[in-house]
């Protein structure tokens, strides 16, 4: 499945707008969703953020748009009032400082003024400073060097999310209901009894001539024998799906004082 991943995304992360969440295909960690993307750069909203320190002189214990100008790495979340550090999770491959990379940083009382604690502390990281090198380098050339090896390349990414993205329509649409994928001799083209999935999908792609095309461009790219159709693919499928559905209710859970267990 790791050739799978390079095929159908080559970013780092990945939107599911349902949840109002992006997520590192890294780590695995979910992040807000108005951070700001690798191509825009970071979220950085001013007028949220207008209100001046009070009479002792003191930093307010809330975010500062002001700190944008000594920290232009900032990227902050509006949904969750916290800061994160827009290149250390788009660029740092360690990704060590949880506090910005993964949770957010929102203690605003010792944000700044504090070279160990804070923004101050994050900005002296050597992983942090290693990010902000990729990240300028990036501005200046965004353009992947893949890319520019391969022009085409961001046509055949987007072709291929649509493919695997229909794939998984069809691996969900069998598991809720209850549908046999497997046949005797699914590897045979000759073959009547090739199972529902692999009938199935063939009569999609006699249908449906763009569906074709996008499975024989997956091949040209890799191998005349890899089309993602075999049982270890679905199956993989299938677990990661599964390992969703745990987290949703896991999350559910832990968020309702009183639930029922039903057995049977």
């Amino acid at each position: 499945m790791h050739t799978e991943q390079q095929a159908v995304d080559n970013s780092v992360l990945e939107i599911n707008s349902t949840a109002g969440m992006i997520q590192d295909i890294n780590t695995g960690w979910s992040l807000p969703q108005d951070i700001g993307c690798k191509k825009d750069g970071p979220a950085q909203p001013l007028t949220l953020f207008l209100a001046k320190p009070d009479c002792n002189k003191r930093i307010t214990n809330r975010f500062q748009a002001s700190w944008y100008s000594k920290h232009p790495w900032i990227t902050y979340s509006e949904s969750q009032d916290k800061t994160f550090c827009f290149p250390c999770i788009y660029f740092s491959i360690t990704k060590l400082q949880d506090r910005f990379t993964k949770t957010g940083f929102h203690n605003w009382q010792v944000a700044v003024g504090d070279k160990k604690k804070g923004l101050d502390k994050h900005a002296r990281c050597e992983s942090h400073i290693i990010a902000i090198m990729k990240w300028e380098n990036y501005k200046y050339n965004p353009v992947e060097i893949q890319e520019r090896l391969n022009p085409n390349r961001r046509m055949q990414v987007e072709q291929n999310r649509i493919y695997f993205g229909t794939l998984v329509s069809y691996i969900r649409w069998f598991c809720l209901q209850e549908v046999a994928f497997r046949g005797e001799e699914e590897h045979d083209a000759g073959s009547v009894c090739r199972g529902n999935f692999r009938e199935l999908l063939e009569l999609e792609f006699e249908l449906h001539p763009e569906f074709l095309a996008q499975k024989k461009s997956i091949m040209e790219q890799y191998s005349i024998y890899t089309d993602y159709l075999s049982k270890t693919v679905y199956e993989e499928f299938i677990s990661i799906m599964a390992g969703e559905i745990r987290k949703i209710i896991a999350r559910e859970i832990a968020q309702t004082k009183f639930y029922t267990l039903v057995l049977d």
